[in-house]
C-alpha cells in the first residue's frame, strides 16, 4: 500500500464518531505472530498490543481545553502565516460552547497572546489570531512551555496542545521530555510540521512522546482541513492518559518498539500513548527474540493498559498475557501463523526501513539508502520462506517499488526531501 493510501485510510478512521464513551468499553488485545515456535529456532517475532475504543459512543463528550501554539518566526511570512490565521480561526470556531481555548505565539521569545477563555467569549482568541505576524527566530521550547502552562488541569476535561512550526528551533534540548511529562498531567500534545525545512523528526518525536499525533503539511492551504481533523480528535476522546506497561518473561528480549521512543529495560518497559479517540486503535508493535531451547508452553509477557476515564474519576486497567508453545512439529508451527499480526509487524519493519532509506537519500547518501532497501527486502523474503504466508510477497514487491520511486529522484533534491517527509508520516500512521 502506498503512502497516500495509508494516510487516507488512517485519516478516515479518525473521523468516525464524535461523542463520549464509557471506560468499560475500551478493549485490549495482545498477539504473537504465531502461537507455536520450532524448538531451537532463532528468528525474530512480532508481539502487537492494540488498545481500541468503539465507534459508537454514548453520552455527552467531555469538554476540552485547547492551547494553540503557533510559530511566528520570520520564515512563516507570507502565505504560511496567512493560512495559519485562517486555520486557527476555524479551529476555534469548530469547538463547542463548553470548550476553552488559549493562543501562544513564539519566535525569538514567546507570548501568551490569549489566556484560556471559553469559546463563548472568544474575542480575545480571535484578536490574538488576527495579530499573528512573522519575524525573528524559533524559540520552540518557550512556546511549548507557555502553551502547556496556559492550560489548567481540571478533572473531567480534555487538555490538548496543538503546535504548528515550519522551521528548526533554536535548541532541541528538553522538548521531547517536556511533551512526555505533559501526559502525566493529563495534557496531550499534537504537532504539525509545515514545509520541507522543518525538523520533522523532532516534531514527530514531540507529537508521539506527547501522546498525540504528528502531521506534515507540504502546502499551507492544507492547514484548515488538518486543524478540522484535530478538532474531531479532541472532541471524541474516549480515554485519557493511556499507558501500556509490558513486563517481559526472563529470557525474552525486545529488539525494537516501532515508532515509539520507548525506554527498553531488562524487565520490560512502559509507553504512555496519550488519549484514545472514538473508533481509534492505538498499537505497540514489538520485535522480540524468544528463547526456544525447552519444549512446552512459555509465557512471553504480561501486558497492562492503564487509563483514566474522561470524567476524571479513578483509573481503569486492562490486563492480558501472551504465551507460545515450543515444539518440534514444523507443520504445526507454520499452521499457527497469525497472518494479520505478522503482516502488521512486517509493515512496521518495512515502514521504518523506508523512512531511514528516504532520509539517507534526501541527505545525498545514496549507497547507504540502497543498503537499507536491500536489508528490508531480505528481511521480508526470509519471513515469507519461514511462515509460508503468500500475502507477504506483496509487501516485498512494495519495497522494490518504493526503491524505484526513490531512485527516480535526484539524491538530495526537493523531491527526495518530500519523500522523506511522507515516509516519516507514514511510519507514524502504521506504528501508532
Amino acid at each position: 500500500m502506498n503512502y497516500a493510501k495509508q494516510i487516507a485510510l488512517c485519516t478516515l478512521a479518525t473521523l468516525i464518531g464524535t461523542s463520549q464513551t464509557q471506560a468499560s468499553e475500551i478493549g485490549m488485545s495482545v498477539k504473537l505472530d504465531r502461537t507455536s515456535l520450532i524448538r531451537g529456532s532463532t528468528e525474530d517475532h512480532f508481539v502487537i498490543v492494540e488498545v481500541t475504543a468503539p465507534d459508537n459512543m454514548d453520552g455527552p463528550r467531555a469538554p476540552a481545553d485547547v492551547a494553540l501554539v503557533v510559530d511566528t518566526s520570520g520564515s512563516m511570512s507570507g502565505e504560511k502565516i496567512a493560512n495559519a490565521r485562517t486555520a486557527a480561526r476555524e479551529l476555534v470556531e469548530s469547538l463547542g460552547v463548553e470548550d476553552r481555548v488559549s493562543v501562544v505565539r513564539f519566535s525569538s521569545g514567546s507570548v501568551l497572546a490569549a489566556p484560556l477563555t471559553p469559546t463563548t467569549r472568544g474575542e480575545s482568541a480571535f484578536r490574538a489570531i488576527d495579530d499573528l505576524y512573522a519575524s525573528g527566530g524559533t524559540n520552540l521550547y518557550s512556546g511549548l512551555k507557555d502553551g502547556l502552562d496556559s492550560l489548567k488541569t481540571t478533572p473531567g476535561r480534555v487538555q490538548r496542545v496543538v503546535l504548528l512550526s515550519d522551521g528548526h528551533p533554536n535548541s532541541i534540548n528538553g522538548l521531547v521530555d517536556m511533551a512526555r511529562g505533559a501526559i502525566e498531567d493529563g495534557t496531550t500534545v499534537s504537532t504539525v510540521g509545515l514545509g520541507l525545512d522543518v525538523n520533522a523528526k523532532l516534531l514527530y518525536d514531540i507529537g508521539y512522546a506527547g501522546g498525540g499525533s504528528y502531521h506534515f503539511v507540504d502546502k499551507p492551504g492544507q492547514l484548515a482541513a488538518l486543524f478540522a481533523d484535530e478538532v474531531r480528535r479532541i472532541t471524541s476522546v474516549a480515554a485519557k492518559q493511556v499507558t501500556v506497561d509490558v513486563q517481559l518473561t526472563p529470557g525474552v528480549e525486545v529488539l525494537d518498539v516501532y515508532g515509539y521512543d520507548a525506554v527498553i529495560r531488562g524487565g520490560g518497559y512502559s509507553v504512555p500513548v496519550g488519549d484514545l479517540h472514538a473508533g481509534q486503535t492505538k498499537k505497540l508493535i514489538m520485535r522480540v527474540r524468544i528463547p526456544t531451547i525447552l519444549p512446552g508452553t512459555l509465557d512471553i509477557a504480561d501486558v497492562r493498559t492503564r487509563y483514566a476515564p474522561t470524567d476524571g474519576v479513578g483509573e481503569s486497567e486492562l490486563r492480558r498475557n501472551v504465551r507460545v508453545d515450543i515444539t518440534t512439529d514444523v507443520s504445526a508451527s507454520k499452521a499457527s501463523v497469525d497472518e494479520d499480526t505478522l503482516l502488521k509487524g512486517v509493515s512496521a519493519e518495512i515502514a521504518e526501513a523506508r523512512y531511514r532509506a528516504n532520509k539517507l537519500w534526501a541527505e545525498g547518501q545514496a549507497a547507504s539508502a540502497r543498503d537499507h532497501f536491500e536489508t528490508a527486502r531480505k528481511a521480508v523474503a526470509a519471513r515469507v520462506a519461514s511462515s509460508g504466508t503468500a500475502a507477504l510477497a506483496a509487501l516485498s514487491s512494495e519495497v522494490a517499488d518504493e526503491r524505484r520511486t526513490v531512485e527516480a529522484r535526484a539524491a538530495g533534491s526537493h523531491g527526495a526531501r518530500l519523500g522523506e517527509m511522507q515516509a516519516l508520516e507514514a511510519l507514524g500512521y502504521i506504528t501508532h
